[in-house]
């Protein structure tokens, strides 16, 4: 059976690391497959912190990794996905 989990992009370290990431993490249709900060090394830190298989520094690099369907978790960043 193919693998139905929505993959979720965290947009953010702070909350989302404390919050949003530990709680996708525990839902059985979610995978988090990406961290967004803006410094690459904190996205980095977080992402190896909680087994994150990407991190980036700009919304457009999650937005070029393999076909999945994407969750942000912050509303800003989806407002920018939809004025581009």
């Amino acid at each position: 059976m193919a693998d139905s989990r929505i993959g979720v992009a965290v947009v953010g370290t702070g909350f989302g690391q404390k919050i949003h990431i530990p709680g996708l993490q525990i839902h059985h249709r979610t995978e988090v497959v990406a961290v967004y900060h803006r410094n690459l090394d904190k996205a980095q830190a977080v992402a190896q912190a909680f087994q994150i298989p990407h991190a980036a520094q700009t919304v457009e690099e999650i937005v070029r990794l393999p076909p999945r369907f994407f969750s942000f978790t912050r509303v800003s960043a989806v407002f920018w996905m939809e004025r581009v």
